[in-house]
């Protein structure tokens, strides 16, 4: 409304139609591009395939000159308004097509050369920093645009303008002070000079250039120039990153929302003066900054709310020092104009950060318990357990029976993840038509037609009841092998086989990820594998497997230091007498066994099997970004500055268990925008029963929802390895706490930050931030080895004709 206000009060001439006209202008402007904002991040977080923002950005490009076009079909022009007088750029060619670019061809070329680049890296930020940071540093791109227009043009620099925006700069970095690295903000820094470059040449240019143009020709113009640049960038990616197409829909709906707002604001600045577009920027940009805040669910504290004041401040001063001569006859009206209209921006501001933060979770008082593992007797018995734990009047969760569990799945879509509402998101309908996708270790991309569950339960059984299997059958199916290679399914996950070259008289390939097969001592599970081994001559080629042990029971907490690594022998396990059997038909067939880490294939070793190869999880390879742990270094290290900040937004994964489910469960008071994500209907009933609200639980069944809830997260933090793998594998720093060799082995071989159940640094009031930051985490080191485990299992399944995935393929080639 402010913005339409402002239209009436400052726009020339009093025709009815152009202030109709400029109106709609605005409101596409303003809507698109608070819109583009959010949907450009839920589209580069959706789909983390390499360089996607490389295809954003080359749609948006195409989609641009398509809708210049169509737009220019329009006689007479959409911007041409009844009784306005026609303006020389109006009074041209008819066709559209006419204008000629040779005899510009070098100015033209670094016009589209800007805009891309501005472009490109404006997408990226929105993948690195988010919608709400990137708008927040898109402020102080009027301070590139000063230095550069006194550099290049010569013009004068108004000290006032200048004191204006070094206060927005000031207060753009008060805002972004827990997340600001040289890195993280590099591109959307780079993008704030080259998006001026381009409208400085397009402004020197323009008598020559583009004076006879439509504003329609001239945005035309402007994706002609930018088109070979995004070609060149373009097959970069496709030659050293590949292919990899998401959802098409997607990328078109977020190139006309940008092309939208972009050709809105092209046709604003011609038919207004500058001052005024430049005011309704700045409120177009707070307006988007506070809209991506409260949809995106960002929580706002008191140095986000200072960082957006001290900017709104700063620009009414950048604006007054805008003035020109011209206008000074105005200046005492547009003077308590403007003075009116940020205060109501101010008041909007306030208004609007203080209902982010009222609305943040919170927690009545939780009891104070000790961490047991400091307890004076040094026992390892939990002295106040779970159920002692009262939340107040929060004790909503529903009981989850049979009957109440199928009302809960029928209501997936409403009870998403996604509206940041509800914890609950059984992705699957009564008929399983959905959970099939993620809960059947399928054998192609595609669900297959005859692979049916017909209830919930039904389908959790066959993953063992535990949603964090759900993470290890989606990067075994979906993200570790490559199924067009002919490697076919049964009906279930239990067998997947193909037709094999002759490898050591082999005639079949068996591809069957079953982790805790030792484990489970039952003879009939190691029948089929003997038998295909054994007395077909085949190849069963097992893939994750190990061993579950615990930590030893006379460890004493004296005798460790904080932090100190729990070390155990391998020789005080035991197999069963059928894994024994097993074991020894696969030494004597030299048939390779893809094991978890050091401990089981040691273990292995002394039972006489020396063909495994330790090669961690699978869910290693769930990010497709070939230099993961470059990317998360860099949160890790922001991490440092959110030590003592309690608004840090925890996901903490839950595995009850007397040792550490009190100390788990209080980081829900100490950190009031932290969930629980439980990964089991029991782990859910126990912290129902504990009183834990059940607005602060997630419970999820799609590893890709799943994946989305965790982006809104700052660091995943517990005992459940899936849970913390799959925060890896949406791109948020994880920190695991070992509670036996199974979670210990895993993570020293997947070189994942972590401490054990020991750890004397478990207590009440602990400072998240500061555990993860003085462990560490070496994002090269974490490069390094994962691409040693993808060239483990490509030297593994190439000796059977069988293919890595095109991504883990990539990964396998850094090093």
């Amino acid at each position: 409304m402010v913005g339409i206000v402002s239209f009436t009060a400052l726009t020339r001439g009093p025709s009815y139609s152009r202030v109709s006209l400029l109106a709609i202008l605005f409101l596409v402007w303003w809507a698109c591009n608070s819109i583009y904002a959010i949907d450009a991040q839920l589209l580069l977080t959706k789909f983390p395939s390499d360089l996607l923002f490389v295809d954003l950005s080359f749609s948006q490009i195409l989609v641009g000159m398509l809708m210049a076009y169509m737009l220019s079909l329009s006689k007479p022009s959409v911007l041409q308004t009844k009784g306005k007088e026609t303006t020389p750029s109006l009074q041209q060619d008819n066709r559209f097509f006419s204008f000629s670019l040779r005899p510009f061809r070098t100015i033209a070329l670094a016009i589209g050369f800007f805009h891309l680049v501005g472009t490109l890296l404006t997408n990226s930020s929105y993948r690195l920093i988010g919608s709400t940071s990137t708008l927040m540093w898109k402020l102080t791109e009027p301070l590139a645009a000063l230095l550069l227009k006194r550099v290049i043009l010569g013009e004068p620099t108004s000290v006032l303008s200048f004191f204006g925006m070094l206060m927005v700069l000031g207060g753009v970095i008060m805002f972004s002070e827990h997340s600001f690295t040289v890195l993280t903000v590099s591109p959307i820094v780079l993008a704030n000079l080259c998006l001026p470059l381009r409208n400085i040449l397009m402004k020197r240019d323009q008598r020559s250039l583009s004076k006879n143009m439509t504003t329609e020709q001239r945005f035309f113009m402007l994706q002609v120039c930018s088109l070979p640049f995004g070609v060149l960038i373009l097959l970069y990616k496709l030659i050293f990153h590949g292919f990899s197409m998401p959802s098409f829909p997607y990328l078109l709906r977020n190139a006309v929302l940008f092309n939208s707002y972009q050709f809105a604001s092209i046709a604003l600045l011609e038919m207004m003066d500058a001052l005024t577009h430049s005011l309704l920027n700045t409120l177009k940009r707070f307006s988007g900054i506070i809209i991506s805040a409260i949809v995106l669910g960002d929580s706002l504290n008191l140095s986000h709310i200072a960082g957006l004041a001290l900017a709104g401040m700063g620009f009414p001063l950048y604006l007054a020092g805008k003035e020109t001569d011209a206008m000074k006859s105005r200046r005492n009206s547009k003077r308590t104009f403007l003075a009116v209209q940020f205060l109501l921006l101010l008041a909007v501001i306030f208004s609007s950060c203080r209902d982010a933060v009222e609305k943040s979770p919170s927690l009545p008082d939780i009891s104070k318990t000790t961490s047991p593992l400091s307890a004076p007797n040094h026992t390892l018995t939990l002295p106040v357990s779970v159920q002692t734990l009262s939340f107040g009047k929060d004790r909503q969760a529903p009981s989850l029976g049979d009957s109440d569990l199928r009302g809960e799945t029928s209501n997936a879509t409403a009870l998403s993840s996604r509206t940041h509402e509800h914890p609950i998101a059984f992705s699957s309908t009564t008929n399983g038509d959905s959970i099939q996708k993620y809960v059947v270790s399928n054998c192609v991309k595609y669900p297959r037609a005859d692979i049916v569950y017909k209830r919930y339960e039904e389908a959790l059984k066959d993953t063992g009841k535990n949603h964090g299997n759900l993470v290890w059958q989606y990067a075994t199916m979906h993200r570790l092998v490559d199924f067009t290679s002919s490697l076919t399914c049964n009906r279930t996950r239990s067998v997947c086989s193909k037709k094999v070259p002759e490898v050591e008289d082999r005639k079949m390939l068996y591809y069957r990820p079953i982790a805790n097969i030792f484990d489970l001592g039952v003879q009939m599970l190691f029948e089929f594998e003997r038998r295909v081994v054994e007395e077909d001559g085949d190849v069963m080629l097992l893939i994750g497997i190990g061993i579950q042990h615990s930590f030893q029971r006379n460890i004493r907490v004296e005798d460790l230091s904080p932090g100190e690594q729990i070390r155990t022998s391998a020789k005080d396990f035991e197999f069963t007498e059928p894994a024994k059997a097993m074991l020894q038909t696969m030494q004597a067939h030299k048939v390779p066994m893809l094991m978890r880490g050091s401990f089981t294939l040691e273990a292995a070793r002394l039972a006489g099997y020396e063909y495994g190869v330790a090669a961690g999880c699978p869910s290693l390879f769930i990010n497709n970004d070939v230099h993961l742990g470059r990317s998360l270094q860099l949160k890790y290290e922001a991490l440092k500055r959110r030590i003592g900040d309690r608004t840090l937004k925890v996901a903490i994964n839950m595995k009850p268990q007397k040792k550490i489910t009190g100390f788990l469960a209080s980081l829900l008071e100490e950190y009031p925008n932290s969930y629980m994500y439980v990964q089991t209907l029991e782990d859910l009933t126990q912290m129902k029963e504990a009183g834990i609200p059940f607005k602060r639980l997630r419970f999820i069944s799609d590893a890709e929802e799943w994946m989305e809830s965790l982006r809104t997260m700052d660091v995943a933090f517990g005992a459940r390895i899936h849970g913390n793998m799959i925060a890896l594998g949406a791109g948020i720093p994880a920190f695991v706490i070992a509670p036996d060799h199974r979670v210990l082995e895993l993570v020293e071989r997947m070189k994942v930050p972590y401490t054990t159940y020991y750890d004397k640094r478990l207590v009440h009031g602990l400072d998240v931030a500061k555990l993860v930051t003085d462990v560490g985490f070496s994002g090269e080191e974490f490069d390094r080895n994962r691409c040693d485990i993808a060239k483990l299992y490509k030297k593994v399944f190439g000796r059977y004709g069988l293919r890595l995935s095109r991504h883990a393929e990539q990964i396998s080639a850094i090093c």
